[in-house]
């Protein structure tokens, strides 16, 4: 098999042992760095929003619009995005503004199973 062109740098944890269409094809460049390791990792995150970004829907409604927990999935196509999955079963998930972060502070990896 053949090594992933950027494998130093792939988002999705991959050694270079082994092809990553996905890298080739995908430009991340975009992406928050903040959230790789969250998103590697499957944890568990809290994120606290920035003044006049707050959040009241779901977790946030609880903490004022100033928190929301979250997992941290990743969007497909060309330039991917963080997302925030509020749940492990979840489908899909909304868009994370970077610019609204205040901080991030991981919860740990929850399983349920």
């Amino acid at each position: 098999m053949e090594k992933c062109q950027d494998y130093k740098n792939c988002v999705k944890g991959h050694s270079g042992y082994y092809s990553c269409r996905g890298c080739e094809l995908r430009n991340l460049s975009e992406i928050d760095e903040r959230f790789t390791q969250y998103y590697n990792s499957k944890e568990r995150v809290e994120v606290e929003w920035k003044e006049g970004f707050e959040d009241y829907g779901g977790y946030g409604s609880r903490t004022d619009g100033k928190k929301a927990r979250f997992y941290v999935g990743m969007s497909s196509g060309r330039l991917p995005i963080y997302l925030q999955i509020y749940r492990k079963d979840s489908t899909g998930g909304q868009c994370i503004l970077s610019i609204a972060v205040k901080s991030i502070c991981g919860l740990g990896v929850y399983n349920r199973y």
